[in-house]
């Protein structure tokens, strides 16, 4: 690049500067005409204190409940103002949902109609409870009622306290019982029915929990846990 047109960029920056501070300077410095104000009203710079706040007035030419006019003006209680004793306190719950929390119903002896008196319980669920303990021959404990099928367990941790236990659960007797109502209990699967038969009928009659052990395959051992209760195995 030769000097006359090094000289001809520096004069294009130069216009370009100029053209920048001038266009600064009026966009922030130029005069500007007085706004125009309706007349007599003024615009003020001080600062508004909460003194100088001017609170209009209301009407205080209220007629009262006896058709004279009260001159007084209601006046707002503050926060710190009490509720009036005169107040009805809040509801407390219905007696009818107390006397339901503290039924009891016995778990092998309810009826369907007993079971719905619970919390949650409606037909379906107490059907099926029944149902169940039916199949089961009757609960030895508590918590084998939260396995009924459709049963929640936040309704049954409810209800759980009015439930009552009871002993009156039958037993099996698993040298004596036939295949086909063997299998048929909840805790009992075809397979386990079948391996029980087969070694009665081969090796001979079932005589502890540690020969059902050692004929049911380990898969099924804690069905054999939750089944122990309902054993017995008597040799007639």
């Amino acid at each position: 690049m030769n000097k006359k047109d090094t000289y001809r960029s520096y004069a294009i920056w130069m216009l370009l500067l100029l053209f920048y501070g001038v266009f600064y300077y009026l966009n922030n410095y130029a005069w500007i005409d007085e706004i125009s104000l309706p007349s007599g009203e003024v615009i003020s710079t001080s600062l508004i204190t909460p003194d100088s706040v001017h609170t209009p007035k209301r009407d205080t030419n209220i007629e009262d409940g006896t058709g004279a006019h009260n001159n007084a003006v209601p006046v707002l209680s503050n926060a710190s103002t009490k509720i009036s004793p005169d107040l009805p306190a809040p509801a407390s719950k219905p007696s009818s949902y107390r006397a339901r929390k503290s039924r009891k119903i016995n778990i092998n002896t309810a009826s369907a109609e007993e079971w719905q008196t619970l919390y949650g319980i409606g037909p379906y669920r107490s059907d099926r409870i029944v149902r169940f303990r039916n199949a089961l021959g009757g609960f030895y404990s508590v918590d084998q009622v939260s396995e009924t099928y459709g049963l929640p367990d936040s309704v049954f941790r409810e209800i759980k306290v009015q439930l009552l236990p009871d002993s009156s659960w039958q037993l099996i007797n698993i040298n004596t019982i036939v295949y086909d109502s063997l299998y048929i209990h909840p805790y009992i699967t075809k397979q386990m029915a079948y391996f029980i038969v087969k070694h009665r009928e081969t090796t001979g009659p079932v005589t502890s929990m540690e020969d059902l052990y050692g004929i049911i395959r380990e898969k099924d051992h804690e069905r054999l846990r939750k089944l122990e209760p309902y054993l017995d195995f008597g040799i007639k």
